[in-house]
């Protein structure tokens, strides 16, 4: 037998009322109002989208950064050229062409053009192959090239596109 001072008998023999707080029916009182939420809602959809847009804008200016095919060679050296051009023969430039005249065209080779390199003080003639014919060019026009020179010091143009 159990004795009548036991938690069980207790509980059955004179249940006690339930406590009950004066507060439990009312609303609470600290919560997140709706028009907060959706601001900050609104504030974090605006701040991922942001964040998106840099991360696109830094890709797309990376990717020309980073498929330039001139982005690796040397700037072309005019002074070196000018003092041996044999030491040079065979080496890839790039440079930034100015066009100032043409001197004359054949059919099957290319143009053979005079121009200005990146300084601008240093007058070069260029042999642009006839892959090019379809890009015009007038005095004044400036382009970005991959220069190669060649037997003789004459500089062919392997890569031209408008600057």
């Amino acid at each position: 037998m159990e004795s009548p001072n036991s938690n069980d008998a207790l509980n059955q023999d004179n249940p006690s009322p339930q406590v009950r707080s004066p507060f439990s029916d009312s609303k609470a009182s600290i919560g997140v109002p709706r028009a907060a939420f959706s601001t900050r809602g609104l504030i974090w959809g605006a701040v991922i989208t942001l964040a998106v847009v840099i991360i696109a804008g830094i890709a797309i200016f990376s990717m020309g950064l980073f498929f330039n095919p001139l982005r690796t060679l040397r700037e072309f050296p005019a002074q070196e050229y000018y003092d041996n051009h044999a030491t040079l023969q065979g080496t890839r430039y790039r440079s930034n062409l100015t066009i100032t005249g043409q001197i004359g065209w054949k059919n099957d080779l290319g143009r053979l053009v005079n121009c200005t390199s990146g300084d601008g003080k240093s007058p070069l003639v260029v042999l642009i192959p006839a892959k090019f014919d379809s890009i015009p060019m007038e005095a004044g026009e400036h382009f970005q090239a991959e220069l190669l020179v060649a037997e003789g010091g004459l500089i062919k143009v392997n890569f031209l596109r408008p600057k």
